[in-house]
Order: C-alpha cells, then sequence, then structure tokens
C-alpha cells in the first residue's frame, strides 16, 4: 500500500483463490536468491488463502522512507 502523498491510479483489482509453489533452483539460475527459494520450497503449504490482484500506476519516490529499529 502505497504511503501518503503518492498520486497512484488504480487500474484493475480483482479477487480469487490463490495458491503457491516455490520451485527449488540451482546456482545457475538463481545466483543471488537460490538458497532463499530452496528454503521456501521446503517449507509445508499449510493453508491455501484468496489471492488478490492489483494493477496501479504511478508512485512516490520514497524518499521519506526510514529504517526501523
Amino acid at each position: 500500500t502505497p504511503a501518503g502523498g503518492a498520486s497512484v491510479q488504480h487500474d484493475r483489482f480483482q479477487l480469487g483463490k490463490g495458491c503457491v509453489e516455490f520451485v527449488r533452483s540451482a546456482w545457475e539460475q538463481l545466483p543471488t536468491m537460490f538458497h532463499i527459494i530452496n528454503a521456501l520450497a521446503d517449507l509445508p503449504v499449510i493453508e491455501q488463502r484468496g489471492a488478490t490482484l492489483a494493477e496501479t500506476r504511478g508512485a512516490k519516490d520514497l524518499s521519506d522512507q526510514r529504517r526501523l529499529r
């Protein structure tokens, strides 16, 4: 969700049924993320949830973001 002040145009929003699956990968396919994807692929899917698809245009430059401590 964009923070306040963003000029975002919402083009489309849909609700539906969703599912997720992470496909195990090798270093050659995802050199910087293969270990993360493989760890997620090893987790069991406990429950399928609903899904949303939102298409938007525009955003802010996020220059006001800050690190949480």
